[in-house]
């Protein structure tokens, strides 16, 4: 029997196809998991961007009334998007963490 009639036979696909079948039930899983407690999710974004949008206003309103173009070597831009990019690493860190 060829690899081909026992996939059609037996239904489950054989070789390479077989462990890219593994990574999708992984995603499905994952993803199945993510809806279960989607208002979990919907409360921890929401959360994540108020904390977000207060920092800025902060950031914003200091360098404003300092009246400098950088703060600590940090221009503007640069100080929200170092916030950003710790605030999401540290919101993952927590959800890996259960």
């Amino acid at each position: 029997m060829t690899a081909r009639a026992l996939e059609a036979a037996t239904g489950r696909p054989r070789g390479r196809l077989r462990r890219w079948a593994k990574y999708g039930a992984i995603t499905r899983i994952q993803a199945m998991a993510g809806l279960a407690y989607w208002a979990e999710q919907a409360v921890r974004g929401l959360h994540l961007f108020l904390i977000i949008v207060v920092f800025v206003q902060l950031w914003r309103t200091t360098y404003a009334a300092t009246g400098a173009q950088r703060i600590a070597g940090s221009t503007l831009p640069q100080m929200i998007g170092y916030l950003c990019s710790r605030k999401r690493s540290s919101c993952r860190t927590r959800a890996s963490s259960r």
